[in-house]
Parts: C-alpha cells; sequence; structure tokens
C-alpha cells in the first residue's frame, strides 16, 4: 500500500521566508528605490546612538551633529549628502549604490572593523 506524498507547503515559513517573498513584492513593483530615504535615515539614528548624539536632536540637527563628527574624523562623504541621494534615488541600482555608500560611511564613523 503506498502512502499518498505531501505536496508541500504553497509558502515557506520564518523569518527569511518573510523577507524574501517582501523583497521578491518589493522588486516586482519596481519600487526599490523608495526604501533609500528610510534606510538613510535607519543608518543615521544608528550612527547617531552609537556615537553618543544628544538623543533630543531633530534630524537636521543629527545630520549637523554627524557632519561635523564626521570632518572631524576625516571622514569624506557626509550623512547630508548621503540622505540628499537617497532621496534622490529613482532606481534599484540607485538604491544599492546609496546603501553602499551609507554602509562605508557608517562604518569609518563608528570605526567598525570588516
Amino acid at each position: 500500500c503506498a502512502l499518498p506524498i505531501s505536496g508541500g507547503r504553497a509558502f515557506a515559513l520564518g523569518k527569511r521566508a518573510l523577507a524574501d517573498n517582501s523583497a521578491a513584492l518589493i522588486r516586482l513593483s519596481n519600487r526599490e528605490h523608495r526604501l533609500a530615504p528610510r534606510y538613510a535615515a535607519l543608518v543615521r539614528t544608528e550612527a547617531a546612538r552609537a556615537l553618543g548624539a544628544p538623543r533630543d536632536l531633530g534630524p537636521e540637527e543629527t545630520e549637523a551633529f554627524l557632519d561635523r563628527l564626521g570632518r572631524a574624523r576625516g571622514v569624506e562623504d557626509t550623512i547630508t549628502a548621503l540622505t540628499g541621494a537617497a532621496n534622490d534615488a529613482r532606481s534599484g541600482a540607485d538604491l544599492l549604490q546609496v546603501a553602499l555608500r551609507l554602509h562605508r560611511w557608517k562604518r569609518e564613523m563608528t570605526r567598525e572593523r570588516r
């Protein structure tokens, strides 16, 4: 007597599957670039926390604080320029370019190791 073979799940479970499915939907909708400003804000917030920025600063004040600190540390990019580039992103390629610059900027600012 042969047992029926299970067809499996139509949708995978778990956090990884959720992230993969979400990314696929965003790609299909051609709206990847719309994530850039939010990613820049997230990186700004993480860097500000790591670098001890006052918590009561608004976004523009935080950017000014981080830009001053970056100049003092000799960091080439500024969070203000990166936020502007994120706001100007119009494609997935633009998003990737800005994300790479943001990652490098944060690593330089916080002096993270690879």
